[in-house]
């Protein structure tokens, strides 16, 4: 009698298994801390393609930008297509919490939304906010107050509506 419950009890836990792995899933993302960044005299932030940080690694690189008591956090990616993107670390839908990288995606981590990597650098959704920079043969060049203006009028105003919204 004891044996007929051995397959229910074992079927439990195995249920109970894969219920507690897809509640909990153990997929890293790839989150570096941000690096903080500074402006030239001309108010223009470069950020080198090679050196202890190698842009076309296809990784999503995270820096921060503070000028006076204002600040902007933004990552600098390699598309699958070869072409590098600069883009704040936030959407102008979600709270800035930023983003994250697994195989082939970023993901919001706010709503958990997975944006494939083929669309990071273009507006809309949840992706995140597109920054106009120059790309130069051993970098990237961005304005840092069109940084700071661009994170000021997007991720701020959607931080407070968010905030006041709940």
């Amino acid at each position: 009698q004891r044996y007929r419950l051995v397959i229910p009890v074992f079927s439990m836990v195995i249920f109970t298994a894969a219920a507690y792995q897809s509640s909990f899933p153990s997929v890293e993302y790839w989150d570096p801390k941000p690096v903080p960044v500074s402006a030239n005299q001309a108010g223009e932030i470069f950020i080198p393609k090679k050196g202890e940080i190698n842009l076309e690694d296809g990784k999503l690189h995270k820096y921060l930008f503070k000028q006076g008591d204002r600040e902007a956090r933004f990552f600098v990616l390699m598309t699958p297509a070869g072409q590098l993107t600069v883009v704040l670390d936030a959407c102008a839908i979600c709270k800035p919490d930023g983003y994250g990288q697994a195989e082939g995606t970023v993901i919001c981590y706010y709503c958990v939304t997975l944006i494939p990597l083929e669309t990071v650098g273009k507006p809309g959704g949840c992706n995140p906010v597109p920054v106009p920079f120059t790309e130069k043969a051993d970098g990237v060049a961005i304005g840092g107050m069109t940084l700071i203006n661009t994170w000021s009028t997007t991720v701020q105003a959607t931080a407070r509506v968010v905030e006041g919204g709940k």
